[in-house]
């Protein structure tokens, strides 16, 4: 097992030195390497760190959700910082979808990182 936290976390680092303008592929490389470690090990302490992701389809869900209780005037925020050709979109603080961020992807592999290590 701890060959395998050793692989996980070297192939995150090699991922974050090569991060691209392409979050959405970044982000499927990062949660695919991850999804087979967890698979391998059955150590689930990383799976939380990407609640905040929804993919396009779980995004268009949400959407259609916030549309049937809070009517068109929560589509306005809800959509505000999105361009609509994603494959991942980001939930904030706010429960508003966002494009995702180069940044964001740093911060996420950081957090995966530190959670193996513990």
């Amino acid at each position: 097992m701890k060959n395998l936290k050793k692989s996980l976390i070297s192939t995150l680092k090699e991922i974050k030195a090569n991060l691209s303008y392409d979050t959405d592929s970044d982000l499927s490389e990062i949660y695919n390497a991850c999804i087979d470690y967890m698979n391998e090990t059955q150590d689930w302490k990383i799976e939380s760190v990407f609640e905040e992701y929804l993919s396009s389809d779980i995004a268009e869900d949400y959407l259609k959700h916030e549309l049937d209780n809070w009517w068109i005037f929560r589509l306005y925020y809800a959509m505000w910082e999105c361009r609509w050709n994603c494959d991942w979109y980001r939930l904030n603080a706010y429960w508003n979808l966002e494009e995702i961020e180069k940044e964001d992807l740093e911060c996420t592999i950081e957090e995966i990182i530190d959670r193996l290590e513990d």
